[in-house]
This record gives C-alpha cells, structure tokens and sequence, in this order.
C-alpha cells in the first residue's frame, strides 16, 4: 500500500482487495432495515464535487480580457468615420449581440375589419393577457 499526498489529503494506493473492502465497511452509511439512510448519515459524504471552471470564467480571470473588449470597441467605433476599419461591422454585431437581449418570438392575432381595409394591432395589454 502506497500513502501520497493529493490536494493536502492523504491518499491510500495499491491497496490490496480486504484493505480496500475494510476501508469501504469502516466509511459505509448506517443504513434503516427498510434500507433508508438513518438521520446523520450520507451517501455522499465528500459532498458535490467543486464546480470547474468555465470558459467564461477563465477568460474574465486572464488579464488581456479587458484590453481585448477595449479593442473590439475602438474597431467597432470606427463606423461612421472616414477611416472604417474593415472588421468594424463586424465588431459592433459582436458588442449588440452581448449587451441588447434577444427577442422572443411570440404570436399576434391580426383581426381585420373588412370593409375598410384596415387591420387593427392588438394592445401591449391584450398581447400580455393572452400569454
């Protein structure tokens, strides 16, 4: 049996199978006769395994983040003047995008009144009502 060091933990290796079956009957949760954990105990006693990082994360932690946006902005900034750059376009589709929300698609009932050609929209209020 190997002991190392994993994350400031003592960790057993190569332990052989009645090690192994000792260790799982010293660590197993006490357990009802219906088979119902008794109050206390835990299948899981390590808990949840910490949360990994996400790209997003990683990317708001790296320190060329906030110099790559200021980039993007100064790109897209040039629209509109003489000297546009040729990725402008671009990078304010890219900025729209991340700060003004999609919007959803929803129905609307369009009712006509016949006669006079006229189609009258529905009010904020009657498209909330019918949701």
């Amino acid at each position: 049996m190997d002991i190392i060091e994993k994350k400031g933990k003592m960790v057993k290796r190569n332990l052989t199978s009645e090690e192994r079956q000792e260790i799982q009957a010293k660590n197993k949760p006490k357990r009802a006769e219906n088979g119902q954990l008794l109050k206390g105990q835990s299948s899981n006693p390590a808990g949840r395994p910490k949360k990994d990082h996400t790209i997003v994360d990683i990317f708001r932690e790296h320190e060329g983040a906030k110099l790559l946006i200021e980039k993007l902005y100064a790109v897209a900034s040039t629209l509109g003047t003489d000297t546009v750059d040729k990725d402008a376009l671009a990078s304010a589709k890219l900025i729209i995008e991340r700060i003004v929300p999609s919007l959803k698609a929803s129905e609307i009932r369009v009712d006509s009144d016949g006669g006079d050609n006229m189609v009258y929209l529905p009010s904020q209020e009657d498209i909330e009502d019918a949701e």
